[in-house]
């Protein structure tokens, strides 16, 4: 592991990088990788994916570069995330993309909302993080998230919903939110959520409105970590050894477990 150089970032409180030899970017091009990340003033943070020449001297192609900044919003928090990549489509250089997130605690709960816009097209990823985000108004998806943490154990669950779904019922005008703290009723969303039971062994209500839904319980409890997931009917369970290897076990119900085929 090495440091990426700090004229580079001069006001990083941390900046941490990773070269190495692999595959990235649509196409699985195979070379030499820089992974960076960089955590900057104002509560921002930076990643970025490169590949390098051999000599590891020039930066031959970014394959992607992501930035999220937070700020308060009311007695919650506002986190914008802007990504730009490689074009997936031959002739095309870069595709932008934007999402912002909501985050409000009420009685130790953290309840969130994100919403996704549509890709956008750039010359290069380096421009995506310049943009003013665009498509927030009219978002390609939208996602919950409910977590509470219990001691050394905590609990997440989050749904992702349709276009249609996140442009109709109680928060339909929860769009573009950034400026909207005094307008909106941080309530509403606490109220909407909180159905939404965290614990990891509690039946989804009203699953029949999302397209996808994972609940995780990682239990730090114990001396070793115990990460559970669920995914509908799909259960697994890794738990770390004493010798720091992992056993993966699956199930179809949460309490009989099996080794995963």
């Amino acid at each position: 592991m090495i440091q990426c150089p700090p004229a580079r970032h001069p006001d990083a409180s941390f900046v941490r990088a990773e070269v190495y030899f692999g595959k990235a970017g649509h196409m699985k091009t195979e070379g030499w990788l820089r992974s960076s990340q960089v955590w900057l003033p104002g509560d921002r943070y930076q990643e970025e994916l490169v590949g390098l020449s051999e000599d590891l001297s020039q930066v031959r192609s970014v394959y992607h570069l992501r930035e999220a900044s937070s700020t308060a919003w009311g007695q919650g928090r506002y986190t914008l995330r802007k990504a730009g990549a490689q074009h997936w489509e031959a002739g095309k250089a870069a595709y932008c993309s934007f999402e912002e997130n909501v985050t409000l605690t009420s009685q130790g709960v953290e309840y969130s909302l994100a919403n996704a816009a549509s890709a956008a097209d750039a010359s290069a990823p380096a421009e995506c993080l310049n943009r003013a985000p665009s498509g927030l108004d009219t978002p390609v998806a939208r996602s919950y998230r409910v977590a509470f943490r219990d001691g050394r154990i905590h609990h997440e669950v989050r749904f992702s919903l349709s276009p249609d779904a996140a442009s109709s019922g109680p928060l339909a005008d929860w769009l573009n939110l950034k400026d909207k703290a005094a307008t909106l009723n941080p309530a509403r969303l606490v109220e909407h959520l909180a159905p939404l039971d965290y614990r990891i062994e509690a039946p989804v209500v009203g699953e029949e409105r999302f397209i996808y839904w994972h609940k995780r319980k990682t239990d730090d409890s114990g001396p070793l970590r115990v990460q559970t997931d669920r995914y509908a009917c799909e259960w697994t369970r890794e738990s770390t050894r004493a010798d720091q290897t992992r056993l993966k076990e699956c199930s179809r119900d949460g309490v009989n477990w099996s080794a995963c085929k």
